[in-house]
């Protein structure tokens, strides 16, 4: 009988699951026509937007139309006035006209007058007074009638003229009325047309309105009828819950079983409910198993404690009340249950996906700005916690974070991370503080002020914010400060904002000692606060901040230091400035548009013309490398449509005249690189080096070329084709590296047949899918534990740089690390550089320096418009005050810099050093020709003896013989002296054409072996064709032939010379210059 009545509640029970799944379907439907509405109402609100709109711009052209007409109606009312003036003007010419007749009428009586008298005196001949005045009055009346009718043709003409004028203007302000009272017909038409759209769209609206509002109602209907049923089935369960309570002595183990099976069947009704708004019966439904599955148990324990019986006494059941434990167990059970609903709903915890942030967002670990262009962190889809990739192993598991688990804002004084301070300023526009300003939202984290661009309301609130940062300034620098200003730091600002103002100064360039009027080495910074209170506020933050940093005693992780090379006033070329590369510690070899390729010597302050001065006439020089085992320059000249790539011998470095070597098959190419291949394994490759090689991409190919020893210098030795167009192009290791959008791969150099190629980024890694989402575009590829040369292939890793972030792979193409190099600001075209074992990010306002190794940002450099010149970027081209300077990142560790700039003015020109002001270096274009001897004049090379035996004989020439006397005679000091002394007295003066020489003449000492030996041991590469010298093959052996010492192009290796290392070498010899690294 129980069985049956546990049957039948399990039967009412699924039918209220039915009616219960039926209302939440009504419900559903219910949602969904209430979402229809809502769309339709967003629609009509659009289109209303959108008449309002026409209706807005309608008003506007009427506007226009009504400000063309006022322009007109006032030059009518000029063209007016200047007609009155004419009318005043004729009328006073009427009133001259009417004064001269009268004067003519006058005259004309006052001689008919005279004319009487004259009869009436008898006299028959007039007198030659009366002829006089007579003549002189036909004359005064000619001239009269002439100047009248000059007066009447001039106002008929200007009459004429101003009548054409007011018709010309009348007819146009009759045109221009008639357009306006078409226009004025037009607004009015479409004014109507609006306002009965408007009529009608409101009407919709108003159905609309009803129609949701009734929808609403049945909806709130339905809720209460889902509550109503819901009290319900908690009713019966909790009858059904007492009636099992009262039949829970007579179960027997059948019974059991039967529960056991209900209660299994209601735990797949349970799974199978997905709906949301069933979470509240899903809960029920789990406390009502959870105490069946407890009375289950509870009576199995009496059944065995009364040996098995089912009849037997329970005397020891306890109370309901007791057996459920107290209130407060009851509310941990109903927790634990809604958490696990949640962590089932959840997928266990946090549902963290990379996301594109399209504002700044700060971490919820650390509190930090989640720097970067794409991908800026991870982003919970459920509670919205977003946060760093690394600070998501250290985040709350549970989600959403409680609140008491959030950090707050503040920074870190042990880590230095965290966000302190943030807020709206404004800061100059582009060309300065008389272009405006501009309003800026600045937030100060990890002990730096980032500076993004916004657009405000009304109320002066950012309502905006760009993701990306535009400026970063270190508070970390030494320079760092905060400040007022005054008038004069801030020229063109006006008066009443100097209260609102202030600055932040920071470092620039360090190496700035050439002169107290040498542009400032520290940049400024303005920034304006609302008022002069705000001013304060930021003022005190952060110099408040900056000594917290000091107390904080963090590492400073800077890299380089920034030291001046030469500015424009010492070299006005380098505006025209594309590329460089480093030949040794004086020598700088420099790209410009339009000039060609010249050799800068650092401490002999000259440019040298790469090639002779006709080789390098209107040449545009792009991209400039240097390898030194070859001895070979590889340039891309050429405008964009005929492009193509020369090689240059080392020899050409001196300003000799040599052809630049055309690569074939190179024209249109974009792309190029030389480096070393693989360890020899052909023929023609030397046994104790590499094989080097030049790879130019053309379009969707590359072509690679080994460079030889015939004269060409090179031979085309495999085309590779590419499935995309290649972005950037490098040979490293051994391999030729080449990137394309989302994708490096690289190819062995070792065997020409090989064509096999290894991908970079191994799509089947699911990390990296979104790599061929978007649009990523190659930069470089740096191989991270390339540093080692022990690493195994396998175990490599390798840093892949894109445009947008940066990202590590191992051999096989798969991540291997989580963390991804995130830039701050929008790099530069070709604004990356990496020099080991930092990479170097180009923006707009600054550099910023990363740490390869550890995927961290140490430093930022403030240097404006920067862009590298060659490929490491240690020379970079920048704007300081707005005038070009070349600058190089020195490495702050190091205790030599690579490149030698001398502090004071070079004494290598004695006949300069007046021209020039003190403290000031000037380079000047040397001509070989010109400045010194011709490299092929053999008696220049020839040792030449000192003075000996000088006696006076006989004076001659100008001066006294008795400022002769000091002359020393050298014979007699030479009797006192040994041997070598002798020896070392006959010092020859000889003549070096290196490249590297300092001086065109130096004094070598040693003996006369000493010198021949030299003689023969000088590189072939350093010196002119009629030298005479040894020179190394591509077999190891010394070669003599004349042919080799006669071509230029056919340089050796000059670094195995050991014969020369072993010689002594004195401070000033040329060879100290020649070897220099």
């Amino acid at each position: 009988m129980k069985m049956v009545e546990l049957r039948r509640y399990s039967k009412e029970l699924e039918e209220e699951e039915e009616k219960l799944t039926t209302t939440t379907k009504e419900w559903k439907e219910a949602i969904k026509h209430r979402e229809s509405a809502k769309a339709d109402f967003e629609e009509l609100n659009n289109e209303l937007l959108d008449e309002r709109n026409k209706t807005r711009r309608l008003e506007k052209e009427a506007t226009e139309t009504e400000t063309k007409i006022a322009q007109l109606q006032s030059r009518v009312d000029t063209l007016k006035a200047d007609l009155r003036k004419a009318e005043s003007a004729r009328h006073e010419m009427d009133m001259e006209l009417t004064k001269a007749k009268q004067a003519a009428e006058s005259e004309r009586l006052l001689k008919e007058g005279l004319q009487a008298k004259l009869a009436a005196l008898g006299d028959e001949k007039p007198s030659e007074e009366a002829r006089r005045l007579g003549e002189e009055l036909e004359r005064l009346n000619e001239r009269h009638a002439e100047i009248v009718a000059q007066e009447d043709q001039k106002r008929k003409q200007l009459v004429e003229h101003y009548q054409g004028q007011l018709a010309e203007l009348q007819s146009q302000f009759e045109e221009k009325e008639v357009e306006l009272r078409t226009a004025r017909a037009k607004l009015e038409e479409e004014r109507a047309q609006f306002a009965l759209q408007q009529e009608q769209n409101t009407k919709n609206l108003e159905v609309r309105i009803v129609q949701y509002d009734r929808l609403q109602k049945a909806y709130e209907e339905s809720t209460a009828q889902m509550k109503l049923e819901n009290d319900t089935l908690r009713a019966e369960l909790a009858r059904l819950h007492a009636e099992i309570e009262m039949t829970r002595p007579g179960i027997n183990e059948q019974q059991l079983h039967e529960i056991l099976n209900w209660v299994n069947e209601e735990k797949a009704t349970r799974e199978e409910m997905e709906s949301i708004n069933v979470l509240k019966l899903r809960f029920i439904f789990q406390l009502l198993t959870r105490r069946i599955t407890g009375d289950i148990e509870t009576l199995k324990l009496q059944n065995g404690t009364n040996g098995g019986t089912p009849n037997g006494q329970y005397s020891n059941i306890t109370t309901p009340a007791s057996g459920w434990g107290s209130r407060r167990m009851n509310k941990a059970a109903k927790m634990e249950v809604i958490q696990s609903l949640n962590n089932a709903l959840n997928g266990r915890g946090h549902q963290f996906q990379h996301v594109h942030l399209n504002a700044p967002t700060k971490c919820g670990h650390c509190t930090s700005i989640l720097v970067g262009l794409d991908r800026q962190g991870l982003y919970c889809q459920t509670c919205h916690y977003a946060c760093h990739v690394h600070c998501s192993t250290r985040v709350v598991p549970q989600c959403p974070v409680p609140p008491d688990a959030r950090r707050p804002l503040g920074i870190d004084p042990l880590k230095g991370v965290g966000t302190a301070y943030e807020g709206l300023v404004r800061t100059p526009r582009a060309g300065g503080v008389k272009k405006g300003w501009q309003h800026t939202y600045v937030v100060v984290c990890d002990f730096k002020l980032y500076l993004y661009d916004c657009v405000t309301d009304r109320q002066n609130k950012a309502t905006e914010i760009q993701p990306v940062i535009r400026q970063v300034l270190d508070m970390r620098d030494p320079d760092f400060g905060v400040t007022g200003v005054s008038e004069q730091d801030v020229i063109h600002a006006n008066k009443n904002d100097l209260a609102k103002i202030f600055r932040i100064t920071t470092s620039q360039i360090q190496g700035v000692s050439m002169g107290e009027d040498v542009p400032v080495n520290r940049q400024y910074t303005l920034l304006m606060a609302d008022s002069q209170e705000e001013r304060k506020k930021w003022v005190i933050a952060l110099n408040e901040l900056k000594t917290l940093l000091k107390r904080s005693r963090l590492a400073d992780r800077s890299a380089f230091s920034v030291k001046e090379v030469f500015d424009v006033a010492s070299l006005p070329s380098i505006r025209l400035a594309q590329c460089a590369t480093v030949i040794d510690r004086t020598k700088v070899v420099v790209g410009f548009a339009d000039v060609g390729l010249y050799c800068v010597e650092l401490d002999r302050e000259t440019l040298v013309a790469v090639g002779g001065e006709k080789e390098n006439k209107g040449r545009f020089v792009e991209k400039v490398e240097y390898n030194a085992a070859e001895q070979l320059l590889l340039v891309m000249v050429g405008p964009p449509k005929e492009r193509h790539v020369r090689l240059i011998p080392s020899a050409a470095l001196d300003g000799r005249d040599l052809k630049w070597i055309k690569v074939a098959e190179t024209k249109g190419c974009h792309l190029m690189a030389m480096g070393a291949g693989s360890v020899a394994g052909t023929a023609n490759a030397s046994a104790s080096g590499n094989v080097h090689y030049i790879a130019v991409a053309i379009r969707k190919s590359v072509i690679v070329y080994q460079i030889d020893r015939t004269e060409r210098r090179h031979k085309k030795w495999k085309e590779l084709a590419m499935p995309g167009l290649p972005q950037s192009l490098a040979i490293e290791g051994g391999r030729l590296v080449v990137g394309f959008t989302h994708s490096f791969r690289a190819w062995a150099l070792g065997d020409q047949s090989n064509t096999k190629h290894i991908s970079l980024v191994n799509m089947e890694d699911q990390s990296l899918q979104f790599l061929s989402q978007s649009n990523y575009e190659a930069q470089l590829m740096i191989e991270v534990a390339g540093e080692s040369k022990t690493t195994e292939p396998s175990s490599r890793e390798y840093l892949l740089v894109f445009d947008k972030l940066g990202l590590y792979v191992d051999a096989q193409g798969r991540r291997s690390r989580s963390q991804e190099l995130m830039f701050p600001s929008s790099p530069r075209p070709g604004g990356f550089a990496h020099l080991s074992p930092h990479l170097c990010v180009y923006s707009e306002n600054q550099i910023d320096v990363f740490n390869v190794m550890s995927a961290e940002w140490i430093q930022t450099i403030n240097l404006r418009s920067a862009i590298p010149l060659t490929a490491d970027g240690l020379l970079s081209l920048c704007l300081v005050n707005d005038a070009p300077f070349v600058v190089m990142l020195c490495d702050v560790l190091s205790d030599e810099d690579i490149l030698y700039v001398p502090q004071t003015l070079s004494n290598t020109s004695a006949a300069s050093i007046g021209k020039r002001n003190k403290g000031k270096r000037k380079f000047s274009v040397r001509v070989p020709g010109k400045d010194d001897a011709r490299p092929g004049d053999r008696r220049s090379n020839l040792p030449i003896s000192g003075p000996s035996d000088f006696m006076h004989i006989v004076h001659m020439g100008p001066g006294s013989a008795h400022e002769l006397q000091s002359m020393i005679d050298l014979q007699p000091q030479g009797h006192g002296q040994s041997a070598g002394e002798r020896v070392r007295g006959l010092i020859p003066i000889m003549r070096s054409t290196s490249s590297s020489s300092g001086n065109p003449v130096k004094q070598l000492g040693g003996s006369k072996q000493d010198i021949e030996q030299l003689h023969r041991g000088r590189p072939l590469s350093t010196t002119s064709k009629s030298s005479e010298g040894s020179s190394l093959g591509r077999d190891g052996n010394t070669t003599t032939s004349s042919t080799s010492c006669e071509n230029p192009y056919l340089e050796p290796i000059s670094k195995q010379q050991a014969n020369i290392s072993a010689l002594p070498q004195s401070p000033s010899s040329p060879l100290s210059r020649t070897n220099q690294p």
